[in-house]
């Protein structure tokens, strides 16, 4: 899913993208959209990545099967990009595509795709605080202190 267009992303990638990537630098993975301008920054400040929201992990990082997705509602795309706009600075746009669950459109699941940042580092909370992310420990706040 890194490289694929979100218009080309469907449940069935989504799952298959699940079975195959652990949490980690490069990849999240939350049952609801929280902590937007702290995940979407993290990615923007190292490599860029994917966060799928829907998902539930186990203590190795994977997620776990069938996904568990969360309750559709209005407006979840401009949910994501608006908080991360307006949470970060310099402000990030996020990708954003919700996907329903083909068995149940009651549920979805959410693609979020962040680039890395040629504007990093992106702070969060009007202030210096700065995520990155690491290996399967997640994200590490940094804090930028002035010259």
């Amino acid at each position: 899913m890194f490289n694929t267009p979100l218009n080309e992303i469907d449940f069935d990638k989504v799952v298959a993208f699940c079975k195959e990537w652990p949490e980690g630098v490069r990849v999240e993975y939350k049952e609801e959209p929280a902590n937007i301008p702290k995940v979407v920054s993290s990615f923007a400040n190292t490599s860029g990545g994917v966060w799928v929201i829907g998902v539930r992990t186990d203590n190795r990082n994977m997620p776990i099967l069938p996904l568990c997705g969360y309750a559709s509602r209005p407006g979840v795309e401009e949910q994501i990009t608006q908080s991360s706009y307006q949470g970060t600075y310099p402000p990030i746009i996020p990708s954003v595509k919700v996907i329903p669950f083909p068995s149940d459109p009651s549920k979805v699941v959410a693609v979020v795709k962040v680039l890395e940042s040629i504007e990093a580092p992106h702070a969060i909370e009007n202030s210096t605080k700065v995520f990155v992310r690491v290996n399967t420990t997640g994200l590490l706040p940094v804090w930028l202190t002035p010259a």
